[in-house]
């Protein structure tokens, strides 16, 4: 009885911590994308009905990604899982501000400069945000 119960805390805790945490960072890596796709597609359309779907769709992805990341980061338990996410939070943060800047730059029919924006400084924080993920 020892053993069968030591085996399954070992079950729980396996499955929690790992099988839980790569849906969690694999569903924040997701909505993270689809973000990204968002953010590139409203400097592209040219009706207004679909920048707005984008906009919408980007803030919206973001609160999922944002939840997401936030079970991943309350099931952390080891050391090394807690510099991964220590890493990759403030490229998070940082993309999401940025994603929030090329909003503003489309909302204000600045769209040249949105998308002077996503290739050069949301590109670079994209890289390094998906090596996290990854």
């Amino acid at each position: 009885l020892i053993t069968i119960n030591a085996l399954d805390k070992a079950d729980t805790l396996l499955f929690e911590e790992n099988t839980l945490g790569l849906e969690y960072a694999g569903n924040a890596s997701v909505y993270y994308q689809r973000v990204r796709f968002n953010a590139i597609k409203m400097t592209i359309v040219e009706e207004t009905g679909q920048i707005d779907t984008c906009i919408s769709n980007i803030k919206a992805y973001s609160i999922k990604a944002d939840d997401f990341l936030k079970k991943y980061e309350d099931g952390i338990i080891s050391d090394v899982d807690r510099k991964q996410f220590d890493a990759l939070k403030p490229l998070w943060e940082q993309y999401k501000t940025l994603s929030g800047d090329t909003v503003k730059l489309v909302q204000s029919g600045q769209r040249e400069q949105a998308k002077s924006l996503i290739l050069g400084d949301m590109t670079t924080v994209a890289t390094s945000l998906q090596e996290s993920f990854d």
